[in-house]
């Protein structure tokens, strides 16, 4: 079941469509209302995410490198949306590209 909290949580976090790039946003959590644990939860996906596909190890193709990590994290948390797992990989292909 989507939990649209923890997925509007995560676009929030992530910054997608309010920033050119990906920033680590708190207070955009917090703003939500959610509270501190939900952050907590959100900065842990991101650490999870960057663990289980380290940027080292990625397929040269940054491309297909990003879509592995959308599928990877869409199969590990399928209470997020669609939404939300695009901008986790958003996220990550950012780091990988820099």
């Amino acid at each position: 079941m989507i939990d649209s909290v923890k997925s509007d949580a995560v676009v929030m976090y992530t910054s997608r469509g309010r920033s050119p790039f990906p920033w680590g946003d708190p207070a955009a959590v917090r703003a939500l209302g959610a509270g501190e644990e939900l952050l907590r939860h959100i900065e842990g996906l991101v650490e999870e995410m960057y663990e289980a596909f380290p940027l080292a190890t990625r397929d040269p193709d940054l491309s297909n490198a990003t879509e592995t990590v959308e599928r990877g994290m869409a199969v590990r948390h399928p209470e997020l949306d669609s939404r939300a797992v695009e901008a986790l990989a958003w996220m990550w292909s950012y780091s990988a590209w820099k």
